[in-house]
Formats: C-alpha cells, structure tokens, sequence
C-alpha cells in the first residue's frame, strides 16, 4: 500500500488538476470529462478509502474531537435526541420576531433508525453503525455497497433512492472542496435541502488545518448562501485538521432567508460557497502541480470572487 503521503499527495493531484481544466474548459466541461475517466475515478476512490481507513480513523481511534465518523455519529445522536427540539424552539422565536405570528409548524417524530444519504461515501463507513439506516453514493464506489451515481448530475427524483424529503440527515464528507466550482457546490446544498425531510439536517466537513478563525470569512459566507436555501446552522465545530458544521432544513424557509436580510449579503448567493483554492491563479496551466495555496486573506476572497465569475469558467 502507498504511504500516507503519497495518497494525500495523488489525492491533491486530481483536485488541483480538475481546478485547472475547469479554468481551461469551464467548470461543468471539466467536470463531465473528469467523470468518463473511470481509471483515474477507481483509483481516487481506493487512494480514499486507503487514507480513511488506515491512516485517519487508525490515528484518531474512537475520539470525537479527532475523528470525523464518530464526531458524525455522536452529532446524529445528540440532534435527534433533543437538539432537533431546540432548532425547532429557536425558528419558532425567530418566526414570532421576524413576523409577528406564533408559528404552528412541526416536525413529524423521528424513528430509528436514522435515515442518512452519504453523499461521496467512497467506501460507506457509517453502514457499520445500528443507529444510521445508510444510502451511500459516489461517482466511483470503493466497495460493492456504495451505489454508483453522479449527485451533480442527477435531478432529485429521478432515483428511487434521490426521493424529496425522505432523509434525516445528508452528509457532505470532504465533498464541497472536490467540486471545481462555487455554484456547483451551491446546487449541491440546494439538492440536499430538497432531500432532506423537514427538520432535517445538512452535516458538512470540510478540510481546514488552520487555528479556529483562520477561514471565520469564508464560513460567514457559507452560512449566509445555505440561509439563502432555507438552512439554519446549528452547530460549529473545529477539529484538528478539519471544520464541522451542521445546518437544519426550517420548517418555514422564510425564517433563514429572513435572518440573511439582516446580514447585508454581497453578491449573488450561488457564489457563496467558496474555498481558497477558486482564487488560487494557476498561472500556467499545463505546469507540474504544486503545493495549493491557503493563505489568501478570507474576507479578500470573498468579496473577489466577482471578478473570477466575470473569467466565464463555469460556462462550457
């Protein structure tokens, strides 16, 4: 088996050259090419699924503060088991602020176990845990239990296991940072939102190394572009070498995008979701990967997205 390394290093290698050829071709030509290379998409998956289970989960062990599976599980666990109840409690209040009016709405009572779509599973690492009923998709399964299916691609319905509202949670697991692009992030959390039931929650972890409020910019952003779907976050949590959030679908997408009014946003929402590599300016293109830049100021960042959008590199 390759070393820790050399499987971070192959890994950085198709996400820094899929950023390339999306500057080159736009973003959803890029992404579509990078999808018919089966050979390249079977050995990302393996190199994946080598990393998770014989370095990361080794390392961490069984710890929540290290070890994203089970921070996952334990979050689940403490969200259904009354968390829900206080997000509920929460948006009513917010309902009666922003519009005067008790709200009614309810969310139907959550049986076990919990239903839960895995979204870039790779090898379904939460299929060994009773409390999670898992569907577990990717664009190149690592294991046999992993359904093969393009998120991107597919319109919510046109799979019997891509059904609107039918699942309590939906994971974003080090997904987000792979896409080549802020809007396609965006139409996954959109996505996700017309999956989840209502009550339902959104758990995204995300790779960031840096001290708490290195990306505090960048975050703001993602949270005021999932308001603008109808979330409200719940929990922020920073890990070692990663950033955990979860985000609750409201029972009245009116209260989420209310709260947004209030943050004066710039810019147009399906930008919103933003990582320091969408700046980074690959100056030449056909040059040997290198080491990505995360050092961009985050509030620069953000606000200079505009002008990267303005470069057509999402258009085919």
């Amino acid at each position: 088996m390759a070393s820790h390394q050399e499987l971070a290093d192959f890994i950085k290698k198709v996400h820094i050259d899929l950023r390339k050829s999306s500057r080159q071709l736009g973003a959803e030509a890029a992404w579509k090419d990078h999808c018919l290379n089966s050979e390249l998409l079977q050995k990302y998956a393996a190199s994946m699924r080598d990393l998770a289970t014989s370095f990361w989960e080794k390392n961490n062990a069984q710890n929540p503060s290290l070890n994203r599976i089970y921070w996952v599980v334990e979050e689940c666990e403490n969200f259904f088991h009354g968390g829900q109840a206080e997000a509920v409690l929460k948006e009513r209040k917010l309902h009666s602020r922003y519009f005067g009016e008790e709200s009614t709405k309810a969310c139907s009572p959550v049986t076990f176990p919990i239903s839960m779509l895995d979204v870039g599973s790779c090898y379904n690492p939460f299929s060994k845990f009773d409390v999670f009923n898992v569907t577990a998709i990717d664009i190149a399964p690592a294991t046999s239990d992993v359904r093969k299916c393009d998120f991107l691609a597919t319109n919510v319905g046109d799979c019997e296991f891509l059904t609107a509202a039918s699942y309590d949670v939906v994971l974003f697991s080090f997904l987000l940072e792979y896409l080549p692009h802020p809007k396609m992030r965006y139409e996954s959390c959109q996505k996700a939102y017309d999956l989840l039931k209502p009550g339902g929650i959104l758990i995204i972890l995300t790779p960031d190394s840096k001290h708490d409020s290195a990306n505090s910019g960048i975050m703001k952003s993602w949270r005021q572009g999932l308001a603008s779907l109808g979330f409200l976050r719940t929990n922020f949590k920073k890990l070692k070498h990663l950033r955990c959030m979860t985000f609750y679908k409201c029972l009245d997408p009116r209260v989420p995008k209310e709260w947004l009014s209030g943050q004066h946003p710039t810019g147009p929402m399906e930008n919103s979701i933003v990582i320091p590599q969408d700046l980074n300016p690959y100056s030449e293109l056909n040059e040997e990967p290198f080491e990505e830049r995360t050092d961009l100021d985050n509030d620069v960042l953000v606000q200079s997205f505009a002008d990267l959008v303005g470069e057509d590199v999402f258009c085919d």
